[in-house]
């Protein structure tokens, strides 16, 4: 992950519990880092 972070000059966060679906696995963690980040 850190390496694809480096190259992409992205942030990459953890968010337990879940899988490559985090859209579905918690969808209000996605709307929350949308809300936080580009709003």
């Amino acid at each position: 992950m850190e390496k694809n972070a480096e190259k992409t000059d992205s942030i990459v966060k953890v968010i337990p519990d879940t899988t490559h679906l985090l859209r579905w696995d918690k969808p209000e963690v996605v709307i929350e880092e949308i809300k936080s980040n580009w709003i």
